[in-house]
Parts: structure tokens; sequence; C-alpha cells
């Protein structure tokens, strides 16, 4: 069986250069790399959303159709939810501090 090798001396040179664009990008525009107040708002806008959906699901006097709809609504949302914080954090895009992330 032939064995796949990859030519990293082309990659390296890639990587360096998209990183130290994007690192002027940031410094030019003067950007902070971390979280700003639109992350903060989507996880806040994802958390309610999510409560309230399982508030109406807990609650809800309906069945059939219109509850399955809460429940593909509320998996949709929390999972949004745990995704968007899951991915942002495990870059280390959240906070400097470790435990943050």
């Amino acid at each position: 069986m032939q064995k796949v090798t990859f030519d990293h001396a082309s990659e390296n040179k890639f990587s360096k250069t998209v990183a130290y664009r994007i690192a002027d990008y940031f410094t030019e525009k003067n950007i902070s790399r971390k979280a700003n107040w639109i992350f903060g708002l989507k996880v806040i806008l994802f958390f309610f959303f999510t409560v309230g959906l399982y508030v109406a699901i807990m609650t809800s006097e309906h069945y059939n159709i219109p509850l399955a709809l809460l429940f593909i609504l509320f998996g949709l949302f929390i999972t949004m939810l745990v995704f968007s914080v899951a991915q942002d954090a495990s870059h280390h895009a959240i906070s400097d501090i470790k435990w943050v992330n």
C-alpha cells in the first residue's frame, strides 16, 4: 500500500503569511483578538431563547406537531449555543484567562 505524505514546507510559508496578515489586520484596525460585545450578545440571546423554549415545552398544553416543533427549535438553539461557545473557547478567542476558555 502506498503511503500518503504531504509537503509541509509550503504549508509553513502559507501558515506564517496568513498568521502575519491576520495579526496585521487586528493591529491596524486596533481590534482585540478576544470576544467583544457581539459575542456576549450572541450567548445571551441563544441562552434566553433556549430557556424560553424549555419553559414553553414544560408548560405547554399542546400536543403532536406544535410540541414537536418546540422540541426541534429547542434542540437547534441549544446546539447553536453549545457549539458557538465551544468553538470560540477551543480557539482561545473568548479571553486571555485559560479557565474562561
